[in-house]
């Protein structure tokens, strides 16, 4: 324990770690200043410090771990740029910089996009018939392992049917603002905005197919 110097906040010093101790006593004149005059510094004890150290390493390691990708995710695979998309948006969430807002936005969109539910439908449809030609039995489980490791240069033709092609042919219709997903009144974006960001998608999956090593977080 250690006493104040008058009227003023305790210096720092080597003996006071600044992130551990703490001020006790403190008074708050009518002014609205500070009275430290008769404060001391409190240090925690040693079980303190360590169980807040234990404490924040925890809170660490659990974050860490909220953005590990699972080790059943392939790269090259759409679904690998999916949890690639959800780090990416960690990111910009935490930069918290004047291109954050814009960033964040366009990853909504991508990802929206890449888990549409008309398109995944689409997809599953035509996986099960591709599984089942000739009469073949396949279960539920054997179609839902494919589509989790379906190539993202596969799912670059699906964007480029569903999606690019649609809003090149609004563009020429003179559709300026059309919804994110087709027959439903969602938010409405500009068609040229939606174009590029289709475009992008299927940039981020070719780059993914590419991809030889699955990143570890």
């Amino acid at each position: 324990m250690e006493n104040m110097e008058g009227g003023f906040p305790p210096k720092k010093t080597e003996e006071v770690a600044p992130a551990q101790a703490y001020v006790v006593g403190a008074k708050q004149n009518p002014d609205g200043t500070m009275d430290y005059s008769s404060a001391v510094h409190m240090m925690p004890t040693e079980a303190q410090v360590k169980g807040a150290k234990e404490q924040k390493e925890r809170e660490t390691e659990a974050e860490a771990k909220k953005f590990e990708i699972p080790e059943d995710v392939k790269p090259g695979t759409a679904t690998m740029l999916f949890y690639k998309l959800r780090n990416e948006k960690d990111f910009w969430e935490k930069a918290k910089n004047e291109s954050s807002a814009q960033n964040l936005a366009n990853i909504d969109v991508l990802n929206s996009m890449l888990t549409d539910a008309n398109l995944q439908s689409k997809i599953e449809e035509k996986v099960k018939q591709e599984m089942t030609a000739g009469g073949a039995e396949v279960s539920a489980e054997t179609i839902r392992q494919k589509l989790h490791e379906l190539p993202a240069k596969e799912m670059v033709e699906y964007v480029q049917e569903f999606f690019v092609d649609r809003y090149k042919k609004l563009q020429d219709e003179k559709q300026d603002m059309v919804p994110l997903q087709q027959g439903h009144f969602s938010k409405e974006y500009a068609t040229a905005y939606l174009l590029a960001i289709a475009q992008n998608l299927q940039n981020r999956l070719l780059e993914e197919s590419r991809d030889p090593v699955a990143p570890k977080s």
